[in-house]
């Protein structure tokens, strides 16, 4: 089966679009620039985790994104938007601070040290938990609620999506 591609009338609409796009983010800082894109992506439905995106742009280091498995640690490339990616972030700060294991108030307490509030944590780290494969794995539960205290610890898969994506604070 033939496939066409894009026409060549349809690559020129598309570059002239980059192009004043590039334009018009130089007139801002570069956390501006990070937060436009950031915003961007989440309205269009396409960023880093969704199959149409190239790799994600790394303007807020100005260096290339490093092909995976290359460093076993890469500088965060964009800061994180969702409140998934918030919370993956920072359990991947408490993890390079040495924290193999870490509580839900640990998780809210390095959110708040970089002045970010999450809706829901309880919520979001139950849905990182339940997602296949799970991002983190809850080790243990004190108390019946579901805001009982809860022990976690980051997966390798975890790990693995937070580094694809080039989270970080």
């Amino acid at each position: 089966m033939f496939v066409m591609g894009n026409t060549d009338i349809e690559t020129d609409k598309e570059l002239r679009m980059m192009k004043l796009a590039h334009q018009l983010l130089l007139n801002v800082d570069k956390l501006a620039q990070v937060r436009i894109i950031n915003w961007l992506q989440s309205k269009l439905d396409v960023g880093a985790g969704s199959q149409e995106s190239v790799k994600q742009v790394s303007i807020a280091v100005d260096q290339p994104v490093s092909q995976p498995n290359s460093q076993p640690k890469q500088a965060p490339t964009r800061l994180p938007v969702t409140d998934r990616e918030k919370v993956l972030a920072a359990a991947i700060a408490l993890a390079e601070a040495g924290a193999v294991q870490f509580t839900s108030r640990q998780v809210s307490q390095k959110l708040k040290e970089v002045g970010i509030v999450i809706s829901n944590l309880t919520r979001t780290m139950t849905e990182l938990v339940s997602t296949r494969p799970p991002l983190l794995v809850q080790l243990r539960k004190q108390g019946k609620t579901m805001q009982g205290r809860r022990l976690f610890m980051l997966s390798s898969h975890g790990r693995a999506k937070a580094s694809r994506l080039g989270l970080g604070y």
